[in-house]
C-alpha cells in the first residue's frame, strides 16, 4: 500500500507531482487490475480499463475527498469503468473470446485428461451463468471473489452495508438459478 492515506501524499497528487503518481501506479496497479479482471474476465480488456482508471484518477484527483482510502477510491473507479465497458460491449453485441482468463487455477500441475475436460466444462458453465447476470450482480460477486470484507465492498460500490448483503444474496441466488437452468432443474421456477 502506498502512503495514500497520508494527507501529504494526497497533496502531492493534487499538485500533479509525477513521482507521486508513479508511486501510486506502482503500488496500486495490481489491485486495480485485479478489480478490473474480476469484473471483465478478459485480460486485454482489464489491462485497458486499468490504464484508464489511472488516467481518470490523474484527471479527477481533486474530487478525492478522503472519506475512503485511495485504494478504495481507485477500486470504485475501476469497478465503475469495468461495468461501463461491459455495457458498451453488450450494446454492440460483443462476445468475449478470452473466457475466464486467469480465474480458474489448476490445483494439480498435471491433471488427467478427464479432469481437464470436467474442469473446462465447469468453467464454461460458470462463465455462461455469470454472463447471464446483471452488471451489478456480476460486480458484487466479483468483489466478493476478491475476498473483500463487506465494509470495503460497500465503500467501493458506494452503497450501504445492508445493501451489500442483500445484493450479494440476490446475486448468489441468480447465479444458482442460472446454473440450475442449465442442468434442467425442475425446481428452478
Amino acid at each position: 500500500m502506498t502512503s495514500g492515506d497520508d494527507p501529504r501524499f494526497v497533496r502531492r497528487l493534487r499538485a500533479r507531482d509525477e513521482r507521486a503518481f508513479e508511486e501510486l501506479v506502482r503500488a496500486e496497479q495490481g489491485a486495480v487490475f485485479s478489480a478490473c479482471m474480476h469484473v471483465l474476465r478478459n485480460r486485454a480488456e482489464a489491462e485497458d480499463v486499468a490504464q484508464d482508471v489511472f488516467v481518470t484518477a490523474f484527471k479527477r484527483i481533486d474530487a478525492f475527498r478522503g472519506e475512503a482510502t485511495l485504494r478504495t477510491w481507485l477500486r470504485r473507479i475501476a469497478v465503475r469503468q469495468a461495468l461501463n465497458r461491459l455495457r458498451y460491449h453488450r450494446r454492440r453485441h460483443y462476445t468475449q473470446h478470452d473466457g475466464i482468463d486467469g480465474l480458474v487455477d489448476p490445483v494439480d500441475p498435471a491433471p488427467r485428461q478427464d479432469q481437464q475436460l470436467a474442469g473446462q466444462e465447469l468453467a464454461d458453465r460458470l462463465r455462461i451463468a455469470f454472463d447471464s447476470l446483471t452488471d451489478e450482480q456480476r460486480a458484487i460477486l466479483a468483489l466478493r471473489d476478491m475476498d473483500l470484507p463487506y465494509e470495503d465492498m460497500a465503500e467501493t460500490l458506494g452503497i450501504a452495508l445492508g445493501t451489500v448483503r442483500s445484493r450479494l444474496a440476490r446475486a448468489r441466488a441468480a447465479l444458482k438459478q442460472a446454473l440450475d437452468a442449465m442442468d434442467g432443474d425442475p425446481h428452478e421456477q
